[in-house]
């Protein structure tokens, strides 16, 4: 069930938004925000500053706020922000992607394609829970406790669930 549901997830992440395995799929862009495979990815500083002079902090979160609301944008670090706005305003394998990278993996949680991912994962979760006895599936939902929001970004940036 994991390796369906990461399917479905990287269908969200990686071919809706134009990475495709043909292609070179996401790498590039995701070793160029600091993607290695060492822990969360994280841009160089000098690279964050470069972004932020050519696109001013406070503009970036004005925009960034008047697009997406009510969502708390605070708790979201400068190079996280700098995600949000090359997923927002910019194209798949688009120049300013290309220029400082782009985590295609980050989950915010509050972005159309982050809603809509989370929406088809319950889908095929109580899809799969509908299927099993249900006495079964009773007891397994009774003593299920969700995550957190932290846990599930915590896994979703490491790959690793820590309770």
């Amino acid at each position: 069930m994991g390796a369906s549901l990461h399917q479905v997830q990287d269908w969200y992440s990686h071919w809706s938004e134009g990475y495709r395995w043909w292609s070179g799929g996401h790498v590039a862009d995701s070793y160029d925000a600091g993607c290695t495979g060492s822990g969360p990815c994280k841009r160089p500083p000098d690279l964050i500053e470069k972004f932020y002079r050519e696109h001013p902090r406070t503009e970036v979160r004005s925009i960034l706020v008047g697009r997406y609301g009510g969502s708390n944008l605070s708790n979201i670090s400068d190079d996280k922000l700098i995600d949000l706005y090359l997923y927002t305003y910019t194209e798949p394998r688009s120049d300013p992607r290309s220029d400082f990278g782009y985590d295609t993996d980050y989950f915010f949680g509050f972005t159309e394609r982050d809603l809509t991912m989370s929406a088809e994962t319950i889908y095929w979760i109580l899809t799969f829970f509908s299927q099993l006895d249900p006495c079964r599936a009773a007891q397994l939902w009774l003593s299920y406790t969700p995550p957190s929001s932290d846990q599930v970004l915590d896994f979703l940036n490491t790959g690793s669930y820590r309770q």
